[in-house]
């Protein structure tokens, strides 16, 4: 049986079930300090308890993590001790930009894609990665510091991140090797797990703060989400 994030069925449940909250005007009673999504490599933290009401593109702080490397997010070090913390952000923008960059990944015919104008790849070589002459790849900006270029290569995936703001001696800069299709399903379960356990959630709170809930991101996600889990399902013939 089909775990419910790649149960197509199920998802299609889940989104009408949602459209229905909508409509009779439901929100959620449980509000959280922050939001903490994990799978077996990756991991998400939201910080709804420093909401910035003053910012309306990139509202919550937010830290991403592939096992130890932070891609996206701080290190300060005080007394010995590490801390993480969160750069703002729009979780909106950063799960819908991870469904487009595992879309176009995965597709056989792909070179370069994502929000950069220029030669992608020479771009990526100035940075001192290493990447191939035509494999596959996908950049993505998370703010003004982070980058993170998605390299496909045969059935591995390779994570290539800058981020300028990381100290606490760690490198600004690495590359991570994952099989390709454990890193899509680990970005599949992620959104699914946004979209039905905490999108609502915060969207009531940048609604208590006076903001408008960004309704149209919001069925762009659930959009995004479903079109790329029958794309997943048809490469892989699950």
């Amino acid at each position: 049986m089909l775990p419910p994030h790649l149960n197509y069925a199920f998802i299609v449940l889940k989104f009408y079930k949602w459209v229905l909250q909508k409509w009779n005007n439901e929100t959620p009673k449980d509000i959280y300090d922050e939001i903490l999504i994990t799978t077996h490599h990756l991991r998400f933290e939201i910080y709804l308890n420093e909401f910035n009401v003053d910012e309306t593109f990139n509202p919550f702080p937010m830290t991403i993590l592939f096992n130890n490397h932070i891609l996206v997010g701080t290190c300060q070090g005080t007394a010995g001790k590490k801390r993480i913390r969160g750069i703002m952000m729009e979780p909106l923008y950063v799960f819908n930009e991870l469904l487009y960059a595992i879309s176009w990944i995965m597709e056989p015919d792909s070179l370069e894609g994502g929000l950069y104008a220029g030669e992608l790849r020479e771009y990526a070589k100035k940075l001192g990665f290493s990447v191939g002459d035509k494999n596959p790849l996908y950049l993505i900006s998370f703010g003004c510091c982070s980058v993170v270029i998605f390299e496909r290569e045969d059935d591995s995936l390779l994570i290539h991140y800058y981020n300028s703001l990381i100290n606490c001696d760690d490198s600004p800069y690495g590359t991570i090797k994952v099989n390709l299709r454990e890193f899509i399903e680990e970005v599949l379960r992620s959104v699914f797990i946004y979209l039905t356990d905490y999108m609502e959630v915060v969207e009531k709170i940048r609604a208590d703060y006076g903001q408008k809930p960004e309704e149209y991101m919001c069925n762009e996600l659930w959009s995004n989400y479903k079109h790329t889990l029958m794309r997943f399902k048809e490469i892989f013939k699950i």
